[in-house]
């Protein structure tokens, strides 16, 4: 069992989204194997925590709310309340990663005092039905993933859907930014937030897999969020560490915020036959770059 929490954020506006938590909860429990699974859905009514197994694994909390606009900030915040383990997981309900890659995040952050790490390196698609088949039956052929062709790779060097973190970072820099609604800028934000503060963020090199699903207009972002000024807004990326710190209302950590640093590299040994498909990579200050 991995000292780890992962959160996962839900909310069902399709059977889609019902489909996907009941098998990547099942494949999370069986094959990551974390202290717990902390699901905080937001909706009018619970509904994918009421269709979920009763695991003393498993915290289910539910936000009522009748806002159309979904904000998958608040709910990730939520679980970094609840939080034990010395490790958390920003965990999207649709996404599976190795669990290789899981150990080695875990063990760069216990055992290499990293902040922040994102376990992939480009997010891999496949049909949904094939995608749901390989993620029910925990046999995902991760390997197979890796630059095969018919495989289509999108968003290289991204920052979303999977993340791991040191709880009391996290924490002490008071969580995920929740002035961003939809999905996309939160996770981007936070990278660059922890890495413009001099926290150590790594990359592990390898396939992030997504299953597929519909999508209601209540997770897309508007035309105003669309526009970058909302970003610059909202972000707290064009700030100088003073201002930030000011900002976000965070005690400075001695030693921390000397100056600005690059995210340092950490070599993260890959396990089993995935030893040449994962590597640790520097992150580039610009996320997607």
């Amino acid at each position: 069992m991995l000292p780890l929490d992962i959160i996962i954020p839900l909310e069902i506006d399709h059977q889609h989204r019902m489909e996907n938590i009941l098998v990547v909860v099942q494949y999370i429990l069986d094959v990551i194997k974390p202290t717990k699974v902390i699901i905080v859905e937001t909706g009018e009514r619970p509904r994918g925590i009421m269709a979920l197994p009763d695991d003393p694994r498993i915290m289910k909390c539910f936000i009522g709310t009748t806002d159309k606009k979904w904000s998958k900030s608040k709910p990730y915040n939520t679980g970094l309340m609840w939080a034990t383990s010395p490790v958390v997981s920003m965990w999207d309900a649709d996404i599976t990663i190795p669990p290789e890659v899981a150990q080695g995040a875990c063990r760069g952050i216990i055992e290499e005092d990293v902040d922040y790490v994102v376990p992939y390196s480009h997010t891999v698609y496949l049909w949904r039905k094939v995608a749901l088949e390989y993620v029910r039956e925990q046999k995902v052929p991760y390997e197979k993933l890796v630059g095969h062709e018919g495989v289509t790779n999108c968003f290289e060097n991204t920052a979303g859907g999977c993340s791991f973190a040191k709880l009391s970072t996290m924490r002490h820099v008071r969580g995920m930014n929740e002035l961003f609604w939809g999905w996309g800028f939160e996770d981007d934000e936070i990278l660059m937030r922890l890495s413009k503060l001099g926290f150590k963020c790594i990359r592990i090199r390898g396939p992030l897999l997504h299953i597929n699903h519909h999508r209601t207009p209540n997770c897309l972002p508007d035309d105003e969020t669309k526009d970058a000024s909302l970003y610059e807004r909202c972000s707290m990326v064009d700030r100088d560490q003073a201002s930030i710190l000011e900002y976000m209302g965070i005690t400075p950590v001695p030693g921390r915020y000397s100056a600005l640093t690059e995210p340092e590299v950490l070599d993260v040994e890959a396990m089993g036959r995935y030893r040449d498909a994962y590597e640790a990579k520097r992150l580039d200050s610009a996320v997607g770059e």
